[in-house]
C-alpha cells in the first residue's frame, strides 16, 4: 500500500498556527485530499488530540496521534501514538514539567471541541522547553509504545545540529530533515530520512505529504488503529546510508 502522509501537523493550540487550523477543518481538508496518514502533534500539549480524533474517525482519516515536545536540551522529538489516549496522558505529563512562563500570545493556543467551540486558552508558554532530557524522553515514549522522530535535525534553532552540533545517535524511528539529500554526510548511523513537511494553511494540507508504503502490511489493525509496524516498515524504506568521512 503506496500514500502520502502529513506526519508534523500543527493545529491552533500552536502558537504558528492560525485557528482555521482547527481539528474538523483540518480533518476535512485531508480527508478531501485523500491523505493516507495523518499525525497532530502540537508544541508540548495534546489538548487538541481528542477533537481530532473524533473527526478522524468519523472521515475515515487513518491518523496517529502525538506531541511535538521541546526537551530540556532545546531540541524537539516528534512523538507518536496510534492511541489518543497515550498522546494526552504524555501532553499531561509534558505540561507539569513546563516552566510557569505565561504564554506572550495567549489568544493563539486554543483548544477546542469536537463542535470547534473553543474550551480555553492554555496560559503556559508551550514554545518552552520541559525539563525532561531527550534520552529520558525517547525511552518513556517507546515503552509505552510509541514512536520517536527528531524533528528538523539539521535547522538552525530547536534541532539535535543546533543544540548538540551533530545528529546524535538513539534509537530514533526516523529522522526529520529539512534537507534530505544531505543526510548521508550528517549522520553516524544508519537512520529512515522523512523530508520535513509542516503545512501551516488549510490549503497546503496533503499537497505535499511525504510518500509512503507499508508493502502488504495493512495500514490498520481490525479496530481501527493505525498498524505501527507497518508504519515502521515503511520508515525502513527510507533509510539513507551514512557516508564515510
Amino acid at each position: 500500500m503506496t500514500f502520502l502522509a502529513e506526519l508534523h501537523l500543527h493545529s491552533c493550540l500552536s502558537s504558528d498556527s492560525q485557528f482555521s487550523m482547527n481539528p474538523e477543518s483540518m480533518v476535512k481538508a485531508l480527508a478531501n485530499r485523500k491523505t493516507g496518514l495523518a499525525c497532530l502533534c502540537d508544541f508540548n500539549s495534546a489538548l487538541n488530540i481528542p477533537a481530532f480524533a473524533i473527526h478522524a474517525k468519523k472521515h475515515s482519516l487513518a491518523s496517529l496521534f502525538g506531541i511535538e515536545v521541546i526537551c530540556a536540551e532545546g531540541c524537539t522529538l516528534l512523538c507518536m501514538f496510534n492511541d489518543p489516549f497515550a498522546a494526552v496522558e504524555l501532553g499531561s505529563e509534558i505540561y507539569n514539567h513546563l516552566p510557569e512562563k505565561k504564554s506572550s500570545a495567549p489568544r493563539s493556543q486554543l483548544y477546542v471541541d469536537e463542535k470547534g467551540d473553543v474550551l480555553g486558552c492554555v496560559e503556559k508558554e508551550l514554545t518552552a522547553r520541559c525539563d525532561i532530557g531527550i534520552q529520558e524522553l525517547e525511552r518513556e515514549v517507546h515503552k509505552n509504545g510509541g514512536l520517536v522522530i527528531p524533528s528538523a535535525v539539521d535547522g538552525e534553532k530547536h534541532s539535535l545540529v543546533s543544540q548538540f552540533g551533530k545528529i546524535i545517535k538513539g534509537k530514533w524511528d526516523a529522522l526529520e530533515f529539512l534537507h534530505p539529500e544531505h543526510a548521508g554526510k550528517m549522520i553516524m548511523e544508519n537512520y529512515p530520512v522523512l523530508p520535513f513537511s509542516k503545512p501551516e494553511f488549510l490549503d497546503q494540507l496533503g499537497e505535499r505529504g511525504i510518500k509512503l508504503s507499508t508493502g502488504d502490511l495493512p495500514l490498520l489493525h481490525s479496530d481501527g488503529k493505525v498498524n505501527l509496524q507497518a508504519v515502521y516498515k515503511a520508515f525502513e524504506k527510507r533509510r539513507v546510508i551514512a557516508e564515510e568521512n
